[in-house]
C-alpha cells in the first residue's frame, strides 16, 4: 500500500483522486493549518485512532505550537475556546503536523507519494506578486520547507501543483531552481500546464502539474479529449433568492444603454443569424440594468466586457464573473458553457431566468470534481464546529474549493502515472 504525505493538505483533495482512481493508499500524514480545511480534511479523511487524555490547556498549546489557526496576516492566533477540542481531535485522526516549516522529516518515517501544493497568493495573476524566492518570507515561498522533507525522506514520487504562473516569465526562473534542486537529489522532473476543461470539468482553471520520479523514469500527461459537461449540468435545480444579484450589484455589469421602447421591450439591434432582431426584456422592471434578448434563441443579456464591442452576449448557462465589475482592462468575464476559474471569494455567477446569480457552494464544489455527499460531509462539519451547527459557512466554502485542485486531474495524473509502475515499483524501498 502507497505511503502518502499531503503538505499543504486543503480538504484533501490529492487523496480524493487516489480514492476515484482506485489505488490503495495509506495516509501517513498531512500538513495544514487552516483550522476550516483541517476539520473539512477530517470529515473525509479522518480515521478512528486512539485520542490523547490531554487537558484542555495542553490541546491549545499543542495546537498553537503548529501555528495552527494562526492569521499570518494579521500575526495573531484565531483559535476559539469552543474549537479547541474538534480541532485537537482532527488533527489526531487525520495526522496533521501543522506549519510545513515546523515539521521534523524524523517524524514522518517512509514516504512513496509527498504532495505539495504549496501556496499560490504570492505568484497568482490576483495575488499580491511578491514572489516565491528563497529567503524572501512570503507564502509562496514556503515551498522550500518542503526541501528538507524530500532530502531526508527520499519519497519515490513527488507532486507539485500550483496556479500557471509559477512558469510565467516573471517566476519562471524561481520554478528553474527549485526544478534544479530535485534534479540535484536525484529527481527526474515532468511537469504540463492542464486546463480542467479538457479533462472532463466545465471549469476554465489551467494549473501546472510536476511529476518528479526519484531515479528517473518515463511518465506521460493525461491527453486532452472534447467536453462533454457543461456549466449548466453542474447546476442545482433550485436555489436560495440569497443568490440572486440586486440591482445595486448589476450596475456596473449589465450594459446600460438605454435603448427605444416599445412596450416594455427594447430594440439593441441585430443579434443571432439571418438578420433576426435581438430584443430587451424588462420582467424585473430593471429597464437600463438588465438586458436580454429572448426570440427564438436562448435568453441573452449583454455583459460589459474589455471587448471591441463593449460587451459580450452570455446566454444561460454561460458563466459570469463580477469580480471587477468596473474594471476597464480586465477580461474573461464571460465563460461559454463553462465556469471561469473559482477563486476564494467566487465572485461568479450565471443566467438563470433572465437574473444574475452567484454559484452556489455546492456548484463550486461540484467544479472542482467533489461529491455531492463528499460536499455535505464538509458543509456539516463546518457547521457543527464553527457556527453551532447554523448554516452560516458559505464563505468558508467557497474559500476551500477556490483553493484547491480538480481531483479529475489528478486522477487521471495518478492513472498513467501507476499504468507505468506497479505499486511495488511506486514504494521507495524498491528501484528498477
Amino acid at each position: 500500500m502507497i505511503k502518502v504525505f499531503e503538505a499543504f493538505a486543503g480538504y484533501g483533495s490529492q487523496s480524493m483522486a487516489l480514492r476515484n482512481a482506485g489505488i490503495e493508499y495509506e495516509n501517513i500524514g498531512i500538513s495544514e493549518v487552516d483550522k476550516y480545511a483541517i476539520v473539512a480534511y477530517n470529515a473525509i479523511h479522518g480515521v478512528d485512532r486512539d485520542i490523547p487524555d490531554w487537558s484542555f490547556e495542553r490541546k491549545k498549546e499543542w495546537l498553537e505550537s503548529k501555528n495552527i489557526g494562526f492569521d499570518f496576516k494579521k500575526g495573531k492566533s484565531t483559535l476559539k475556546k469552543t474549537e479547541i477540542d474538534s480541532l485537537f481531535l482532527a488533527c489526531v485522526r487525520t495526522k496533521n503536523h501543522g506549519d510545513i516549516s515546523l515539521v521534523s522529516p524524523a517524524s514522518l518515517g517512509d514516504i512513496d507519494l509527498f504532495t505539495y501544493s504549496f501556496p499560490c497568493q504570492d505568484i497568482s495573476l490576483a495575488g499580491n506578486g511578491k514572489g516565491l524566492a528563497e529567503g524572501s518570507d512570503t507564502r509562496s515561498g514556503l515551498l522550500w520547507e518542503c526541501r528538507k522533507i524530500i532530502s531526508a525522506n527520499k519519497p519515490r514520487v513527488l507532486l507539485m501543483e500550483n496556479v500557471k504562473n509559477l512558469v510565467g516569465k516573471k517566476f519562471k526562473e524561481d520554478f528553474d531552481k527549485w526544478c534544479k534542486e530535485l534534479e540535484d537529489l536525484g529527481y527526474e522532473n515532468h511537469w504540463q500546464v492542464m486546463n480542467a476543461k479538457d479533462y472532463g470539468i466545465p471549469q476554465n482553471r489551467e494549473r501546472v502539474f510536476m511529476i518528479s520520479i526519484l531515479g528517473g523514469g518515463d511518465f506521460e500527461f493525461p491527453k486532452k479529449e472534447p467536453l462533454e459537461l457543461r456549466l449548466k449540468d453542474m447546476l442545482e435545480d433550485q436555489v436560495d433568492e440569497k443568490y440572486y444579484l440586486s440591482k445595486e450589484m448589476l450596475k456596473g455589469l449589465i450594459i446600460n444603454e438605454n435603448p427605444p421602447k416599445k412596450d416594455n421591450i427594447a430594440i439593441i439591434g441585430h443579434s443571432g443569424s439571418g438578420g433576426q432582431k435581438g430584443y430587451i426584456h424588462d420582467p424585473e422592471g430593471f429597464i437600463g440594468a438588465l438586458s436580454a434578448t429572448d426570440y427564438k434563441q436562448p435568453k441573452q443579456i449583454a455583459v460589459k466586457q474589455a471587448t471591441k464591442k463593449g460587451y459580450t452576449i452570455a446566454e444561460e448557462g454561460d458563466s459570469i464573473n463580477f469580480e471587477q465589475p468596473n474594471s476597464k482592462t480586465r477580461r474573461g468575464r464571460v465563460g461559454k458553457g463553462v465556469a471561469q476559474t473559482l477563486t476564494t471569494s467566487c465572485n461568479q455567477g450565471t443566467l438563470e431566468d433572465l437574473r444574475i446569480r452567484k454559484l452556489t457552494p455546492l456548484e463550486c464544489f461540484r467544479l472542482m470534481n467533489v461529491s455531492d455527499e463528499d460536499f455535505y460531509k464538509i458543509k456539516q462539519a463546518l457547521m457543527d464546529v464553527f457556527y453551532k451547527g447554523q448554516n452560516r459557512c458559505g464563505s468558508q466554502l467557497y474559500k476551500l474549493a477556490g483553493n484547491s485542485i480538480v481531483t479529475e486531474c489528478m486522477k487521471r495524473i495518478w492513472a498513467n502515472l501507476f499504468k507505468l509502475y506497479k505499486y511495488e515499483k511506486m514504494q521507495r524501498v524498491s528501484v528498477y
